[in-house]
């Protein structure tokens, strides 16, 4: 049994399928990266899993128990965590601060508090090179858009198994 599984999993906007007859099992620490044209339907497969879309056909099990049907908020307590793209960091905080933001979310137990989620940050960065950062401001930084890490959940582990797949 995979940790994510979708069997023949479809979405229909009209006649269009957006996402058509998509099976595919990720194992328990294992990354899976999904790559394709614009257009094929990578963004409408993570709304699936997150429950933000309906599944038009098809099933997403998590950890071997059903998750299609689910609101989006029962999804994200069973730990899937949807973020959007934010294309600069947050303001007024430390590049820490933007990174710890993303360890405070999408947590089964709903959430890391500040200390940890801090902490979690620190580890990241360490392992990324991006310490010395932490105390500054991250529009202050040259380049920041493209050195400073956007909140979203925690980076997995380099030592992660990982394949890509194509959509």
């Amino acid at each position: 049994m995979g940790f994510l599984e979708a069997e023949g999993v479809t979405r229909r906007f009209g006649g269009l399928a957006a996402v058509d007859d998509l099976s595919f099992e990720v194992r328990e620490g294992e990354i899976l990266g999904i790559i394709g044209p614009n257009g094929a339907g990578k963004t409408t497969l993570l709304n699936l899993i997150s429950a933000l879309l309906p599944v038009t056909a098809g099933a997403i099990q998590l950890r071997g128990r059903p998750i299609t049907g689910l609101a989006p908020h029962e999804v994200a307590h069973l730990g899937v965590a949807r973020t959007f793209q934010i294309v600069k960091p947050l303001k007024g905080l430390s590049v820490r601060e933007n990174v710890a933001v993303g360890a405070m979310f999408g947590q089964s137990d709903g959430g890391r508090p500040t200390r940890p989620a801090l902490a979690k940050a620190d580890q990241e960065d360490a392992a990324a090179g991006a310490g010395r950062f932490h105390g500054k401001l991250p529009d202050r930084q040259s380049g920041s858009r493209h050195q400073a890490s956007p909140p979203g959940p925690p980076i997995p582990s380099p030592s992660s198994p990982s394949r890509t797949a194509s959509a």
